[in-house]
């Protein structure tokens, strides 16, 4: 295993992007010294002066949409200072780079590796502080990334407790999602076939500093079964490693007399996921 070190994308770095959904072989273009191809449904990214491609999984795993066709890196940077040069496979094609340059990873097991020039790796991207390492060993599906919007918060522009509770039952939905689930389906399949109901609560909320409009926050969620029809998740907020709020919401299976029931065998294997991780 290479001497990763986690990293995250400097604040106010936002990208313009667009996706190539067009009925078409995609496209080839050259850059990072060698032939570089771009698939339908990757996509087209502007990041300052240098425009390139990321393929559709990656983007959607690690990219979080901001509006306006402006999107932000959300997910942690897996990286090591090569100490001489050569080459390395890209989801493109091949990258070339030189002594000094950086070897970058979206995950620190190494599967979604390209290169970035010394300059512009440290332009863009700054070390996580060691107290956030352990959230940042936590899998893609467990962090999550969100940008505080005017919409959450009062007239002075600071987040409130209701939109923070909003914010952890969407979690724990796309947690679902990036583990691989179709929510719609899972909830359809199971209540036509059982007749049963999920509730999910939310619990309490407890925010340490006013969070405010414009703020990027990093999002880990611990979620943990409390019984066979019950489970918590429990999200942690922090802001530039600065732990800010937590929250917490349970979720209630039952059946249709409402009285409980076990949890679907989807979200049943996405909390033994989750405990293989701690």
């Amino acid at each position: 295993m290479k001497d990763w070190k986690p990293y995250r994308k400097r604040q106010n770095q936002p990208v313009v992007a667009v996706q190539l959904n067009l009925d078409t072989d995609g496209f080839d273009y050259r850059q990072w010294g060698g032939q570089q191809h771009c698939k339908p449904g990757d996509w087209i990214v502007c990041n300052g002066d240098s425009t390139y491609t990321i393929d559709q999984q990656s983007f959607a795993l690690t990219y979080r949409s901001i509006g306006g066709g402006s999107y932000v890196k959300v997910a942690t940077t897996w990286a090591e200072r090569m100490p001489c040069a050569g080459q390395v496979s890209t989801k493109e094609g091949i990258t070339h780079y030189q002594a000094g340059d950086y070897l970058v990873s979206n995950d620190q097991a190494g599967t979604d590796t390209y290169a970035i020039t010394a300059d512009a790796f440290e332009a863009m991207y700054e070390p996580l502080a060691a107290e956030s390492e352990s959230a940042a060993d936590r899998p893609v599906w467990l962090r999550l990334g969100r940008t505080v919007r005017l919409v959450d918060c009062d007239a002075a522009g600071v987040m409130q407790p209701p939109a923070l509770r909003r914010w952890c039952q969407e979690a724990w939905e796309e947690s679902l999602e990036r583990f691989g689930m179709d929510v719609a389906a899972l909830h359809d399949s199971w209540t036509a076939a059982d007749a049963a109901g999920l509730a999910l609560d939310a619990g309490s909320v407890h925010i340490e500093r006013p969070l405010r409009w414009g703020e990027t926050l990093q999002l880990t969620l611990e979620p943990r079964r409390l019984e066979a029809s019950r489970c918590r998740i429990e999200v942690q907020f922090r802001c530039r490693d600065e732990a800010v709020a937590r929250g917490l919401c349970d979720l209630q299976a039952s059946d249709a007399a409402g009285h409980p029931c076990p949890l679907p065998p989807a979200i049943d294997r996405w909390l033994t996921a989750a405990a293989a991780t701690d």
